[in-house]
């Protein structure tokens, strides 16, 4: 009979270093689980952000510098921004991302047209400014001066 019970406890013993325990397995599924969880929640709150980051700064630009642009190219980028903002209130990330890329790329284009705006006033501006037929060009003001280093001697 101790025979017995020593092969069993034996046998146990090789059977527990050979195999996982079930309770080992589910722990360890439930791990994997919750890192891929873990990764598509940061994945979709990154989308979320982004999202979020853009339709604030498209708002700003437009309060900003909007009349500084025709009625058809603020409201080119209007329309994605208004798709977009609806599209945050669900929750279909691939959406969201594909109305991001639309306003991304209109966004792009509206910024180019306020860029190129703003060189157009710059060199407009700049002509004037340079002295060409403007008030007040007279040089007379202006004095050459050299910069010497001197070395200082203590007299004692």
């Amino acid at each position: 009979q101790s025979g017995y019970k020593q092969i069993t406890a034996t046998h146990i013993a090789q059977r527990e270093c050979t195999e996982t325990p079930t309770w080992h397995k589910k722990s360890q599924t439930n791990a994997n689980m919750a890192e891929i969880t873990k990764e598509q929640t940061s994945e979709e709150a990154e989308i979320r952000n982004n999202a979020d980051s853009l339709v604030y700064q498209t708002e700003k630009v437009l309060r900003e510098q909007g009349e500084k642009v025709t009625e058809e190219e603020r409201t080119a980028v209007e329309g994605p921004m208004a798709e977009l903002k609806t599209l945050l209130q669900g929750s279909d990330n691939a959406a969201i991302k594909v109305a991001t890329e639309k306003l991304m790329t209109a966004s792009q284009a509206f910024s180019q047209k306020l860029y190129e705006s703003a060189a157009r006033d710059t060199d407009a501006a700049g002509t004037s400014a340079s002295g060409q037929g403007a008030p007040g060009g007279n040089d007379d003001d202006i004095v050459d001066a050299e910069i010497v280093d001197a070395e200082i001697v203590d007299e004692k």
